[in-house]
Formats: C-alpha cells, structure tokens, sequence
C-alpha cells in the first residue's frame, strides 16, 4: 500500500477479515448421519489449533462433536437450502507484539504466529464453528477460506 512500517502501528488499532457466506435455511436444515472421515479430519486439525484459552469461549459447540448439516430446500428458502447470509471473520487487535513484528519488516506467518498465540480465531477456525454450529455447510466454509 505504499504506507511506511514505522507508521502503521501507530494508525491501526484493530484489523478485521470478513467472508460473507450463504447460511442454511432454518426451516429444512438438516443434521448429516454420517461426517465423511477425511471432512472430519479437516475440520478436527483445524479446531485443534485453537488457543486453549479460547475454546472455553466455544466450548458448548466444541462439546457437541463434529456434526455437519446439509438443507435439501423448501417453500421458506424457494428451494435454495439456504435464507440470507452470515460472516465468518477473522480479528486482530494491535499490541506491542504485533507493532514490534510490522516495525521489524513484517511477514504474514510472523503476524498469524503471534495472533494465535493471542488467542484469535482464524477465517478458517470461525468456518467450522459455525458449520458444527448448524449455521452453514462445510462446503460453503470450506470454499470461502480456501488456501
């Protein structure tokens, strides 16, 4: 951007990624039978790298397990499977760790390194939450966070 490291510490409090996604309909949504193994492996190694302090936050979707949900549609979503949409996010709030890490010459696994140290939640992280929350499909996360 053309905006000189020194400066940007001082001009950034807070820095905020955002993905908005379709959510599943209310009405006809429905709970998977069976989680393929390897969309349970991705999303196990996913969550497993949430802070410890953190998922205590979480922990009533976390203790549920690893459920999916698919919506088939129905008159309430025209069909669709899906009514509205919803963000999966991503925040980093700026401390002297980070300040110190852009001042240095920042790359981007340095900044994500230390904001998970801090306890964030990843784009990814929030994705699958909200998938074993029943909100949206593990497609629908998976597809707006690919790598």
């Amino acid at each position: 951007m053309g905006v000189s490291a020194f400066l940007l510490p001082s001009s950034l409090n807070i820095a905020i990624g955002q993905r908005l996604v379709r959510r599943l309909c209310d009405q006809c949504k429905k709970e998977e039978k069976e989680v393929p193994l390897r969309i349970r492996d991705i999303i196990e190694k996913e969550l497993a790298k949430i802070p410890e302090a953190t998922k205590t936050e979480y922990a009533p979707i976390l203790e549920k397990g690893i459920k999916i949900w698919h919506a088939p549609g129905c008159k309430f979503c025209a069909g669709k499977g899906t009514k509205g949409r919803i963000a999966i996010y991503e925040v980093m709030f700026m401390n002297s760790q980070i300040e110190k890490i852009i001042i240095e010459g920042p790359t981007e696994s340095k900044i994500v390194e230390e904001t998970v140290v801090q306890g964030m939640i990843t784009m990814k992280q929030d994705g699958f939450l909200k998938v074993l929350a029943g909100l949206i499909s593990v497609e629908e996360a998976m597809e707006a966070v690919e790598d």
